[in-house]
């Protein structure tokens, strides 16, 4: 699913599918970005 968010309206900022999509955007982003310094911290170690 792909969102503009710079087009985001009051409606879909509302709209509990559309924050959710954001959510679950930012989790993914996040969970990734611990696995490569997790993968860099053990690789050092």
């Amino acid at each position: 699913m792909l969102i503009n968010i710079e087009n985001a309206t009051e409606e879909n900022v509302l709209d509990s599918k559309f924050t959710t999509a954001i959510e679950n955007i930012l989790r993914a982003f996040a969970e990734r970005k611990h696995l490569i310094i997790a993968q860099k911290n053990s690789s050092i170690a």
